[in-house]
């Protein structure tokens, strides 16, 4: 009996000490990718590793949208907006499952983010340097880690323009990276594949001697405060159930028909109940509307 009584809390002490070895939701989620990159010093520290220099005086905004003045046109909301004071655009970006689209989302993100920042009166050397940065967990397209896109001339491949570039980081490729890519950009790339599992982050950042402590900590702190916030409980909802039903196309009719709605409401209101009506589950709801799970239900118990 005392045999198997000491089996069991053998267990139980390996079961706990892999839940506090294991720091919470996968980082590249999109609510929880959101939530630690617009910690300022971490935003800073990624962007100084990217662009090797430094950076400062940073605005972040999350779930940032850019509208179309056409409303039947396609909108964006990026999942990271840093400004650099009056210098500077970044958009950061987190993909997990491969798209076979995702260059074209890249330059349609780009060029509007571009289209976007003047005003009717503004001259265009008011524009400022925008770069989308993709970090792509699974990029099967290419064999490098590192991709830089700008706009160059073609007959002498200097830089027609430096008001644009576009950097993908694929993570997939992280076997492949080199002297071109940073410590501290091959540090990120490693938290984000394994920044969920602190012992095993610790572990490859050892054997590869990217000794980023304080980053690290920081880091892997960030993520078990996002672990225990409950409020995060709806968004990973949303999220999962997005990318359970990826899949799912509406019919056509069913789609002019909530525009119809939606436009006649004036308000998400008409989308909401259009939506529900067809049985559509709340969190996908909540998701094409561009509202939180609450404001659905808030919609739903009006109506």
């Amino acid at each position: 009996m005392g045999s198997k009584n000491t089996q069991i809390k053998a267990q139980q002490e390996v079961k706990a000490e892999q839940a506090e070895q294991t720091s919470g939701y996968h980082p590249l989620l999109d609510p929880v990718f959101q939530r630690w990159m617009s910690d300022t010093y971490i935003c800073s520290e990624f962007l100084e590793a990217v662009t090797g220099r430094k950076i400062e005086n940073l605005q972040i905004h999350t779930q940032y949208e850019i509208f179309q003045p056409n409303i039947d046109l396609r909108k964006i909301r990026l999942d990271v907006r840093a400004t650099e004071e009056s210098f500077q655009i970044f958009n950061i970006e987190a993909q997990i499952k491969h798209n076979s689209d995702h260059y074209d989302r890249t330059l349609y993100y780009a060029c509007m983010q571009i289209s976007s920042q003047l005003e009717k009166s503004d001259p265009f050397s008011k524009l400022k340097k925008t770069t989308v940065i993709f970090i792509n967990e699974n990029n099967t397209d290419s064999d490098s880690f590192i991709e830089t896109a700008e706009l160059l001339r073609s007959n002498d491949s200097s830089v027609f323009s430096d008001k644009l570039k576009i950097i993908y980081i694929n993570l997939n490729n992280i076997s492949r990276s080199d002297d071109n890519a940073s410590d501290k950009l091959k540090f990120f790339a490693l938290f984000c594949l394994l920044g969920h599992h602190e012992n095993e982050l610790n572990v490859v950042c050892q054997e590869r001697n990217l000794d980023f402590s304080e980053l690290r900590n920081n880091l892997v702190m960030k993520l078990k405060e996002i672990r225990g916030d409950t409020t995060m409980q709806d968004q990973i909802a949303i999220y999962n159930d997005f990318h359970k039903n990826r899949e799912e196309v509406l019919p056509m009719d069913l789609i002019d028909r909530i525009k119809a709605e939606g436009k006649e409401e004036g308000r998400d209101e008409g989308k909401v109940l259009a939506f529900h009506e067809v049985g559509m589950s709340l969190a996908e709801i909540a998701r094409r509307v561009g509202i939180t799970l609450a404001e659905v239900n808030n919609i739903l118990a009006a109506s």
